[in-house]
């Protein structure tokens, strides 16, 4: 997690923008998103309504460093339980 964002949040307090203005972009764009913003067993999550739901969804931030590493696990367990049998010309 952000180390900045993860520190305001330990505090319970959003720091003034003058605190923020010279850090870099992500940290400014949570700064925007404050009052969405929350942790689960130190995992950053952002609160989030999607168009047409009436729920908020707790969308998962996953830091910079480790963003393309979900995306890539993910293909692999979807490549890994594909099987050419199981396509349309094999049923």
């Amino acid at each position: 997690m952000n180390k900045h964002v993860r520190s305001w949040l330990a505090a319970g307090k959003r720091p003034e923008w003058a605190d923020v203005v010279a850090l870099d972009t992500e940290t400014k764009a949570f700064h925007s998103q404050w009052g969405g913003l929350e942790t689960r067993d130190g995992v950053l999550y952002r609160r989030w309504r999607a168009p047409g739901r009436g729920a908020d969804l707790m969308q998962l931030l996953v830091p910079r460093s480790l963003r393309t590493q979900p995306a890539a696990e993910a293909a692999d367990e979807t490549l890994r339980h594909h099987s050419p049998r199981d396509s349309p010309r094999h049923i």
